[in-house]
Formats: C-alpha cells, structure tokens, sequence
C-alpha cells in the first residue's frame, strides 16, 4: 500500500486545528476557538464534497486548502498574525491565491459542462479577479463586525485594510492571467484533470 504524504500531512494539520481549539477553550479564547473549530470543518469540505457529489478532488488541493485555513487559525492562536513581520499579508496572499485558482476552475468546468454558461477565456480571467475582489471585501467586512462585536483589533487601521485589499487584488490577478495562459496552451485541464473527469462523469449521469 502506497504511502500518500500529501493526505498525511493534511489529516494532521486538521488534528492541529483541533488542539488549537481545545487550546482556545482553556485559556478562554472564545473568538479563536470558534475560528478552529470552523476552520477544521472548512478543511473538511473536499471529504464532503467527493462524498457527496462523487467529485475527485486532488490531494495537493486538499492540502492546499487545509494549510492555509491552518496558516490563519495558527496564526492567531500563537498570536504570530502580531508577532511576526508581514505575517497577515503573506496569509493573505496565499488565501486569495487558493479563492483565485478554485475561482477560475469552477468557471472553467461550468463553461465545459453547463450549457447554461459560455464565457471565453478573457471572461473567464475578469470574473476569477472580481470574485478574489469581493472575497476580499467580504473578509475585511467579517474582520470589522468581529472588532464590534467582540471588543477585538483584526482591522488595525484603514492602511492594514486597503493593503490587505491590494494584496488579494494582486493575488487574483497572478492565478487568473497566469491559469488564463495555463488554460490556452492545454495545461490547466491536465492540472485538473481527477475533478475535470468526475464532473464530466456526474453531468453524464445527469
């Protein structure tokens, strides 16, 4: 039986969010318990999603979307978000990159399989920045209603909050030219390719 590192690793920084939590608990965190406990059940979509709608979805992909999820709840429970230089930009960075590539493939497959969509690829660049955008937008909303509620700092000042802003822009922009490129030339479909070959099978029984 062929050890699968990628799913290892991936299974135990779920592990990891969960201590973060239990850890939370402890010293009445409550803030940051929730946000372990949400972010391990976030991690667990890929599962949810194979399981529920027979969609391979790749391990490094899995990994990916459980690192970052971990890159944020670790880094506010070890409080490293204000101990370490840059720390937040580079989550965020990362964080849209991931919305970004998820974006532009879930556009890709909805043009190859629904009929109900036809977007060229320029269309296909546009909507997967604007998406980055507006998630974007919608995190800093979160961080400002969490601050108002919870009496907490997420937003430091509007200069933390519009490069904030501009680095998920400049992420969204890099993965959607870039995976436009990766689309033209037959690349991306083979990077895909388990959830280009699921979804064309679910359509085919539908």
């Amino acid at each position: 039986m062929k050890i699968q590192v990628p799913l290892i690793a991936s299974y135990l920084m779920k592990c990891a969010m969960i201590v973060m939590g239990v850890y939370s608990i402890q010293v009445h965190d409550w803030l940051w318990m929730f946000a372990s406990f949400s972010g391990f059940i976030l991690s667990m979509t890929p599962n949810i999603i194979e399981k529920r709608y027979d969609i391979r979805i790749p391990l490094l992909l899995d990994l990916a979307i459980t690192l970052v999820i971990l890159f944020h709840v670790g880094g506010g429970v070890l409080k490293m978000y204000w101990t370490i230089p840059f720390y937040d930009k580079i989550g965020h960075f990362f964080a849209s990159a991931l919305i970004a590539f998820i974006a532009l493939t879930a556009v890709y497959l909805l043009d190859e399989y629904w009929s109900g969509l036809h977007m060229d690829l320029r269309g296909m660049i546009f909507v997967t920045i604007v998406f980055t955008m507006a998630v974007g937008v919608a995190w800093e909303i979160g961080e400002f209603g969490i601050d108002q509620f919870f009496g907490t700092h997420e937003q430091r000042d509007l200069y933390d909050t519009m490069t904030d802003l501009i680095v998920d822009t400049i992420a969204g922009v890099v993965v959607a030219v870039s995976g436009g490129y990766s689309i033209k030339s037959g690349r991306f479909r083979k990077r895909i390719k388990p959830i280009d070959e699921s979804a064309g099978e679910v359509v085919g029984r539908g």
